[in-house]
């Protein structure tokens, strides 16, 4: 039986066939090196999981597709065995894709982009229109933790929490009011609609009982929100 190739892929993930085609190289730390064997076939959890990234890169505007390839391209070789976390700053990236899908399903913006870095300031990730006024948007992504990441490799489990974790409740607070700085840089942004997007990879020890994980989040989220500043979430599983 023949692997599998990018070419089998191109009709359901067109922009990550793009990006196949372009970054793929052979060399352990590419990312798209073995690609679809991971991928194998439409039924399998893996190519579900990227169909839905693919999905997030259909808002990327053609005018700024470029631009994310650019980002793609700094980041499709750092390969983090040491921490296991894999290729884990790319698919960084890719959540900026659902941020430019936010920008146009859920505030109808028009002309998205992709802020430029400013060189002095820290800036948000995207910028989009509507009705003259701009709406700025920036993506945190929450990766699971490290002792996550090690128990799937022969680690100590983490410990049944249905709460969530003082530690990650920490690292959500921080990159939130990191988020606002970035927000409230840019010279218009007085007048803008400002907002956060968290991607969250939790733990699987965070497991509540009497609700279901994203009311846990839903009731957090709520308790630290700034109206100014409001936050979308998206939890990523397989």
């Amino acid at each position: 039986m023949a692997l599998p190739s990018m070419h089998d892929f191109r009709d359901p993930l067109p922009r990550l066939t793009e990006l196949h085609d372009r970054f793929v190289a052979d060399e352990t730390n590419n990312f798209f090196r073995r690609f679809p064997r991971r991928l194998r076939d439409e039924n399998s959890v893996t190519f579900r999981f990227y169909k839905r990234i693919e999905d997030w890169l259909s808002f990327i505007p053609k005018s700024q597709w470029v631009i994310f390839q650019g980002k793609v391209g700094a980041a499709v070789s750092l390969l983090d065995l040491k921490h296991k976390r894999y290729w884990e700053k790319l698919h960084d990236v890719f959540n900026e894709a659902l941020g430019a899908k936010i920008l146009r399903q859920n505030f109808r913006c028009q002309d998205i982009v992709f802020v430029p870095p400013t060189g002095k300031s820290e800036v948000p990730d995207l910028r989009g229109t509507k009705e003259s006024r701009p709406h700025y948007l920036e993506v945190k992504t929450i990766n699971h933790s490290l002792d996550e990441r090690l128990s799937w490799y022969g680690g100590k489990d983490p410990v049944h929490t249905t709460e969530l974790p003082l530690t990650l409740i920490q690292k959500i607070k921080s990159s939130y009011a990191k988020a606002i700085t970035q927000l409230t840089a840019p010279v218009d942004s007085a007048n803008a609609v400002k907002i956060v997007l968290f991607v969250l990879n939790p733990d699987h020890n965070v497991d509540p009982i009497e609700e279901e994980l994203d009311q846990l989040f839903m009731d957090f989220f709520s308790s630290i929100e700034n109206p100014e500043f409001p936050i979308h979430f998206c939890i990523l599983t397989l």
